[in-house]
């Protein structure tokens, strides 16, 4: 690869990872970082990282830092901040069950408050699992966002490194040059 599209692809991968700092407020670094622990750990193995292997480091790496940071701010916040959360939820929920339905529900679905008016209370224990539910979405989602931005910044970066992809297979010439230190062409005297 030419030294023109290595270095278009440092300027790039710098791009991304940049604006993934901005958006991801620095966290996205973590990924080109887990992504290289992961290819290190596969390579002593003796298995090479493939692409998507990278980008599950990188997706994995992201939704560790996630749950850490989450854990750390819950765990700094003022005791009781979650059961103020459950009472308003509660509360809110009361206060917008006492009031009519718009006039446009009442149009499309006639009857809606008598039906709404036999239904049970939900119970404190599908709210929960509904909490758990969305937590899980929301790290997903971030993960998957700033995960698949450190991968991209990461190949490109490994791309300006290497001068190819990383998780790529490697050329004949390469599998050659690692086994004899020789490249294909090479004259080779014999002894």
């Amino acid at each position: 690869m030419g030294s023109l599209a290595r270095l278009g692809a440092l300027i790039a991968g710098v791009v991304v990872l940049l604006g993934g700092i901005i958006v991801s407020l620095g966290g996205v670094v973590l990924a080109p970082i887990g992504m290289a622990v992961a290819a290190h750990v596969q390579r002593r193995r003796g298995r090479p990282l493939t692409r998507g292997g990278y980008w599950i480091a990188a997706f994995s790496s992201m939704a560790i830092v996630i749950l850490v940071v989450a854990g750390a701010l819950l765990s700094i916040a003022p005791t009781g901040t979650v059961a103020n959360v459950m009472h308003a939820a509660d509360s809110s929920s009361a206060v917008a069950a006492k009031q009519p339905p718009p006039a446009w529900l009442e149009r499309v679905a006639p009857g809606y408050r008598v039906q709404q008016a036999r239904m049970e209370p939900s119970s404190r224990l599908l709210a929960v699992f509904a909490a758990i539910f969305g937590i899980g979405f929301a790290v997903t989602t971030f993960a998957t966002l700033y995960g698949t931005l450190g991968w991209g910044a990461g190949m490109l970066l490994g791309l300006a490194a290497q001068g190819r992809w990383p998780g790529a297979s490697p050329t004949l010439d390469e599998l050659v040059r690692a086994r004899t230190g020789a490249r294909i062409g090479d004259t080779i005297d014999a002894p």
